[in-house]
């Protein structure tokens, strides 16, 4: 019987887990070595799903800082037990901001430099231009969509179009209502015509509530706004967030903790650049993107992008400026064609077919 095929998989973050954790488990269910380094959110998802990781870093790296020796890790992993090289890859989200996958990532070009037997690094997408995070060269990419595809080939010219495989978007995904959405949704039918959700990030998200309640002002009808606040951030910020909301009245309601995508599949979904506003065009709901200028500078630093791709790719209305949110559409079937679900098989195929 050969040598198990040998994976490290690293994520830090909701999205990050969400493309890589359904494969890894492919992978371990199928007889391969899956080993685990993650921190953040993306740690507790690994060991809820029966991973016992070879480290555990804390849940925000920058409040709890740690360390982590990236390169021994590597030069010990990928052996047999006579220690002999083997071949294997390191598979990595890409995290916002990203911590060690960048370690990881940049350890393993130092250890390869030194091996006879080289490991495959691969990347995995949540979210379009995620790759510029990590400033890596990796061997496969798997994305979203053609778009994104196209925005990887720009930045690394080197990878063969095969090697940037497009496995769907994890944002169009089946939802499952919880009785803690299920019930205030019903009860704010019985109030409200309309119901609003907007999705908040980082510190851009005070610019956008202020767009937001300037359209608010504009939009007719009897409507109330649900908004959620992302786990990174809002013990930071999230006083200050719903006391900029506080004038709205009985029309604000906070959501519960990583209930986004359960509301965004119920109602119209306001945000940045959220992936809940994918899953909201999944489920046929009216999506707007609140273009700011401090969002629209945080997605370039993050993603390298100067647009937002659900604006580009015509699924979301862009707000630039106060408007009456009653009038906003929905996207034509056409362009609700270029959406396709996540599929793990796909990534898992990818990073199988490396070793052929």
């Amino acid at each position: 019987m050969g040598q198990p095929l040998e994976l490290v998989y690293c994520a830090k973050d909701m999205g990050a887990a969400n493309v890589t954790l359904p494969h890894a488990i492919m992978h371990r269910d199928n007889g391969a070595s899956v080993r685990v380094v993650a921190e953040g959110i993306a740690a507790g998802d690994y060991i809820k799903a029966g991973f016992i990781p070879d480290f555990a870093g804390t849940v925000n790296f920058r409040e709890v800082p740690f360390t982590f020796d990236a390169a021994a890790y590597l030069s010990r992993r990928f052996r047999d037990q006579n220690g002999n090289e083997i071949p294997g890859a390191l598979v990595l989200g890409e995290s916002s901001p990203a911590n060690l996958e960048i370690q990881l990532g940049k350890a393993l070009a130092e250890v390869n430099g030194e091996r006879k037997i080289p490991v495959f690094l691969v990347e995995c997408q949540d979210f379009w231009g995620g790759h510029i995070r990590l400033g890596l060269r990796p061997t496969l990419v798997i994305t979203l969509d053609q778009y994104a595809k196209e925005l990887i080939h720009k930045s690394h010219p080197h990878l063969a179009d095969e090697n940037v495989v497009i496995a769907g978007n994890p944002g169009a995904k089946t939802v499952q209502i919880f009785p803690r959405v299920n019930q205030p949704h019903l009860e704010l039918r019985k109030r409200f015509g309309t119901i609003y959700y907007y999705a908040g990030g980082g510190e851009y998200t005070f610019a956008e509530i202020e767009l937001l309640k300037e359209c608010l002002a504009k939009t007719t009808g009897n409507w109330c706004l649900v908004a959620g606040f992302h786990p990174k951030h809002v013990q930071k910020y999230g006083d200050d967030w719903r006391e900029a909301l506080k004038p709205l009245g009985d029309r604000f309601v906070e959501a519960e903790p990583r209930t986004g995508d359960q509301w965004a599949s119920l109602t119209t979904t306001l945000s940045g650049f959220s992936t809940v506003l994918t899953t909201a065009t999944y489920y046929g709901q009216i999506t707007a993107v609140l273009c700011t200028t401090a969002s629209m500078k945080s997605l370039e630093i993050k993603s390298g992008l100067n647009e937002i791709p659900h604006a580009a790719l015509g699924w979301a209305t862009p707000i630039k400026k106060p408007r009456d949110l009653s009038t906003l559409k929905l996207p034509s079937e056409e362009v609700l064609e270029k959406l396709k679900p996540y599929e793990p098989r796909i990534a898992y195929q990818a990073i199988e077919d490396l070793f052929r």
